[in-house]
């Protein structure tokens, strides 16, 4: 049975009236987390221990402003700017929402860093603003677009991915002198995964609602490599349960040039 997939987010904007006055300047409202979708009936999503948190690390936004702008000017007049002459572009950071703006002087700014698509959306806008505000009052907020998602989750089990990778040779690659994980890729989802044996699965998509499709095509997979957790794995202890001193002794004696010290006399 699939178990509840869900988003886990970071902590939203504090509530003030600034960021209210933004929000509602914008037309934007306070989104909602999303609902788990689920396969199983509610009986059965009952356990907590069945529930995977997807939680979103990066999200890439683009958008234009239309208007050609003078980077040495914004990075004289700007804050928390850094301007990288050699590269040709400007490097803005804001603090809520959390967010890296790249911009250029064709007026293309690319944000990055966000922690959901909303915050994305709202840090690209502030942006937007806040070159309005140095001096572009033409500038304007257009061709906003969320080009990339990153996004995580954790089973609650370790996997099986030679076997995995055997099993599913089409969409998977492992090379593990390059990458210690399998690179697993959903066409129709437009989704790439890396699935790691501790149960560890990272998800490059274009929206995080792909994430959530690609982690249910992924878990029915995945589920038949469950790795098995030897029984004195629960008892908190390993097999071999000796003091340390022992075992020193052991390999010591099991050392070829023992015999060759002692008849010198160095123990």
């Amino acid at each position: 049975m699939t178990p509840i997939i869900k988003f886990k987010y970071k902590l939203n904007l504090n509530k003030s009236s600034l960021n209210a006055n933004i929000y509602n300047n914008n037309g934007l409202h306070e989104q909602e987390e999303i609902q788990s979708t689920s396969r199983k009936p509610i009986q059965d999503c009952l356990n907590v221990d069945d529930e995977i948190l997807i939680s979103i690390s990066s999200v890439s936004a683009s958008f234009n402003v239309k208007s050609h702008l003078n980077l040495r000017y914004l990075a004289l007049h700007g804050h928390n700017v850094e301007y990288k002459r050699e590269k040709a572009k400007l490097v803005m950071k804001l603090r809520k929402p959390s967010a890296t703006a790249i911009i250029w002087s064709s007026g293309k700014i690319v944000c990055i860093g966000s922690a959901s698509e909303h915050d994305s959306k709202i840090a690209s806008k502030r942006i937007a603003r806040i070159i309005q505000r140095l001096g572009y009052s033409d500038a304007i907020f257009s061709s906003f677009k969320i080009i990339n998602v990153l996004g995580a989750c954790s089973l609650p089990f370790s996997i099986r991915i030679i076997q995995f990778c055997e099993k599913h040779k089409l969409n998977s690659q492992y090379e593990p002198e390059l990458n210690p994980g399998v690179t697993y890729r959903i066409k129709e989802f437009k989704a790439t995964l890396q699935i790691y044996s501790t149960g560890s699965i990272t998800v490059n998509a274009p929206s995080e609602a792909i994430i959530q499709l690609a982690i249910e095509h992924i878990y029915p997979l995945v589920l038949p490599f469950k790795n098995k957790i030897p029984e004195y794995w629960n008892l908190g202890h390993f097999p071999i349960n000796r003091p340390v001193g022992e075992l020193v002794i052991k390999r010591w004696q099991l050392n070829s040039l023992a015999p060759i010290l002692e008849k010198k006399g160095y123990t």
